[in-house]
């Protein structure tokens, strides 16, 4: 911060010291998925369908190197990673982003992929619903008096 002297010429404060320049930065692509949650926020908004659906599904994103996404599959899931379906993501990718987006696959746990944690979600509120049901005063006096019985495989969450 310039301050005025008496002298008519300003003198800077310590704080006004030249900084060094800052190292250069990485190459940024805004946009492009950096961690599991942001690649399920962009699995779900591409919308893709069909095998190359299931390769995004069940791909966990490890990291990114500039505009590659590195990917991991589980090993029995790895037969999705092939040519033309990692060709057909690349593409999609690169149509959402408007930039060339590469894909590249290595067999590591995924328990993290958008599918594996949309059926931990769905087992939950199975579970839930069940528990709901097999607990309710209605049900259980339906089962003492009338001798019924709820088929599990009946039951369904409530979609919210």
């Amino acid at each position: 911060k310039a301050e005025p002297h008496a002298g008519g010429m300003p003198i800077l404060s310590p704080a006004a010291a030249v900084q060094p320049p800052a190292p250069p930065a990485a190459e940024v692509h805004p946009g492009l998925p950096d961690d599991a949650d942001a690649w399920e926020r962009i699995v779900k908004q591409a919308g893709l369908r069909g095998a190359v659906g299931q390769l995004a599904q069940q791909a966990v994103l490890l990291g990114r190197e500039g505009s590659t996404l590195m990917l991991a599959l589980a090993p029995e899931n790895m037969t999705l990673a092939v040519s033309p379906l990692d060709t057909q993501l690349e593409q999609q990718l690169g149509k959402l982003f408007g930039k060339p987006v590469r894909v590249h696959c290595v067999a590591e746990d995924a328990s993290e992929a958008p599918a594996a944690r949309a059926e931990r979600v769905s087992q939950a509120a199975q579970k839930v619903a069940a528990d709901a049901l097999q607990n309710d005063p209605l049900v259980q006096d339906m089962q003492k008096r009338l001798g019924a019985s709820v088929i599990p495989e009946s039951i369904r969450p409530l979609e919210t």
